[in-house]
């Protein structure tokens, strides 16, 4: 590879914004030999994707283009409003999909013992930190990533943490499969470029080069280059332990699929306000007479009083030159704008101006669109899943290292407690139909829809579903566990 940094351009006014590149390889080892030449390839890719993640963030958190709006006339009336839809998007699909932290739960029963200690183990490790800001990283640029490795203390043997997607990446295989091949973390100091990459075998630290480019409103890195090894480790866990998480199969974030409708908002939001400021200032019209002497535009605008005299027989006079923008017209346009942006963003629409309806519930979920929520939320769900067996395989792995727990990953699974009250008195009567048809109750209670871990469910409500069946020995052992 040429020894010269690999740069990418970067415009806030550029649009075409299609989700972020994967990243590969086709080295299947990394070594000293060529380790250099597979991480400066990587970084190349790695800055084109870094100068679009950093353009939404920053969209996210009201950085717009609408900020750099230019006007060719009436530039003394240029209102450049940020009506932040991203950001709207971002918290609530954020707070539908992971209104609790994930959990694991048994997938056999005899694993139940097992599964409540992970859970225990992967709370003092940080678990629910580390996905919450990893979930928040891919709504806002497509891609999120979390570090996992082993700790010294065995109250707390495993660590986990968020790394930032814009630093932090995976390299892939290119062959079938697309198996990890190295896990990057790129840290810059003033114009220095310092890289850890991570193998299954070995840990290599590299330093090099980087650019930087300033604008108005980013200062981001433009170019890397990884130029010395200045340490190799072994990797005693064997496994890369970082793992990207992605919010869908482009890795796009979660408003980017309408970002040109949102920045088309921004603008009719912001011309809105100029045609009301414009109707304000409009301007003044004299017929058949001058100012008084000393006097212009300016100090009129000032006094706010002009007293005209008639010159022979024609008649002075003065008139307010203005025409308003038609409000009810463009609210209907900024509207239908808006329920494109939500339609298209899998959000939940609402019929403005009403209020109420008698409509039941499942009616009201279907006509506002909260069936393409879910199953939005679903697809998400699906790619966390494929990514946190990675987490999962690691866990299992050191835990069993340490001699603190023997599981498989067969015998647990990720679990998200989403919509587990969301209408509940008809999952209710479901349950009571299929237990009534003869199902057995961990069926049931999956089935209906009442509970997210059904198995989990059952084993605390046996000796209660055995009372309900009429077992006289259930009602003596409640009666038991109650007195203790």
């Amino acid at each position: 590879m040429a020894n010269s940094i690999a740069s990418a351009d970067f415009s806030i006014d550029n649009d075409g914004f299609y989700g972020r590149e994967e990243i590969y390889t086709s080295e299947e080892v990394i070594t000293a030999d060529n380790v250099l030449s597979v991480v400066n390839e990587a970084l190349a890719l790695h800055v084109r994707n870094l100068a679009q993640e950093e353009r939404l963030f920053w969209y996210e958190r009201g950085i717009q283009p609408i900020l750099v709006r230019r006007k060719r006339r009436n530039t003394y009336v240029n209102n450049k409003i940020v009506d932040n839809t991203a950001h709207e998007i971002v918290s609530f699909k954020k707070g539908y999909f992971l209104p609790e932290s994930p959990s694991y739960v048994a997938r056999v029963e005899a694993a139940q013992d097992k599964v409540l200690a992970l859970n225990e183990y992967m709370h003092r490790a940080g678990m629910e930190t580390a996905i919450d800001a990893c979930v928040d990283w891919f709504m806002k640029v497509g891609k999120g990533a979390i570090y996992i490795s082993s700790n010294a203390d065995d109250d707390a043997p495993l660590k986990m943490f968020p790394l930032d997607p814009r630093k932090a990446f995976v390299v892939y295989s290119i062959n079938a499969g697309n198996e990890p091949v190295m896990g990057v973390n790129a840290v810059i100091r003033g114009n220095q470029l310092f890289v850890d990459v991570y193998t299954r075998e070995s840990v290599f630290r590299l330093r090099g080069g980087a650019q930087t480019k300033i604008t108005s409103t980013l200062n981001y890195p433009t170019g890397m280059i990884a130029q010395d090894i200045i340490g190799i480790e072994e990797n005693p866990l064997g496994e890369i332990p970082i793992v990207e998480y992605r919010f869908n199969a482009d890795c796009q974030a979660a408003f980017e699929p309408a970002i040109g409708l949102l920045n088309a908002k921004n603008l009719l939001v912001s011309n809105r306000i100029d045609g009301v400021e414009q109707f304000i200032q409009s301007l003044l019209v004299l017929y058949n007479a001058d100012l008084p002497e000393g006097e212009d535009a300016t100090t009129l605008r000032e006094k706010g009083i002009l007293i005209l005299k008639s010159i022979g027989d024609q008649k002075s006079d003065i008139n307010i030159l203005s025409e308003q923008l038609n409000q009810s017209q463009t609210q209907m346009l900024v509207d239908d704008v808006k329920q494109e942006i939500l339609s298209i963003c899998a959000m939940p629409v609402t019929q403005y101006g009403q209020t109420s309806s008698s409509d039941n519930q499942g009616a009201v979920l279907v006509r506002n669109g909260w069936g393409q929520v879910e199953a939005s939320a679903i697809m998400t769900e699906r790619q966390f899943r494929k990514s946190h067996a990675y987490i999962d395989r690691i866990v299992v792995k050191i835990l069993a290292a340490k001699g603190l727990l023997e599981l498989k990953t067969t015998d647990f699974e990720l679990k998200f407690v989403r919509n587990e009250q969301s209408n509940i008195v008809s999952k209710s009567q479901a349950l009571m139909n299929l237990l009534a048809a003869g199902l057995d109750p961990t069926l049931a209670l999956a089935k209906s829809g009442v509970s997210n871990d059904p198995a989990g469910d059952y084993k605390l409500s046996e000796k209660w579903f055995a009372l309900k069946q009429g077992n006289p020995d259930a009602k003596a052992e409640i009666d038991n566990a109650a007195a203790v």
